[in-house]
């Protein structure tokens, strides 16, 4: 795929994160690279070749960081537009509900809906266990994502993400 150390790379389901080594490593015989990538809660090492990883520039979208705290800010939807399985399916292993015919990074402009329909149900009348399950994992994957596109800790884009949800823009 033609990583390097420092690349930006979104890992399907898990977050993103810069690159720390490329690792070489007999599997079955047949020698393979690897991708050390830290994750906001986790080290993952993943095949090179790996169709779970995506290059981050593609994931964060062609409105970037911007147009993903925008759809944060935005009012209340109320309902999902898409069912909580589709939803789960999306955050969980990184596919749009209408593309189930290969992997695909994640959108995270759509996860970003998932945060904010989930957040402002939570306030309204709480979540039910999956619920609370999937907006724990969809932050997770989206202060992974901001994190790594903007340099930033994970702590740090964790509290864009809540400046967003509650209107009050920040600085990055």
């Amino acid at each position: 795929m033609g990583y390097k150390v420092g690349d930006l790379v979104a890992c399907a389901g898990q977050g993103a994160g810069a690159v720390r080594e490329i690792v070489t490593r007999r599997v079955g015989g047949v020698e393979r690279e690897f991708v050390v990538l830290p994750l906001s809660y986790v080290t993952v090492t993943m095949p090179a070749d790996s169709s779970s990883l995506a290059d981050l520039r593609g994931v964060v979208g062609p409105d970037g960081v911007e147009g993903v705290l925008r759809v944060l800010a935005a009012p209340d939807p109320g309902e999902p537009s898409a069912s909580w399985g589709e939803q789960d399916l999306m955050i969980r292993l990184g596919v749009a509900p209408d593309d189930y015919d290969g992997p695909v990074s994640h959108e995270s402009a759509k996860v970003a809906e998932v945060v904010r329909t989930l957040t402002h149900r939570q306030r309204r009348a709480g979540l039910a266990f999956e619920e609370r399950g999937l907006l724990f994992l969809a932050r997770n994957n989206l202060a992974s994502h901001i994190a790594a596109y903007l340099g930033l800790t994970v702590e740090r884009a964790e509290r864009l993400i809540d400046d967003a949800l509650a209107g009050t823009p920040t600085e990055k």
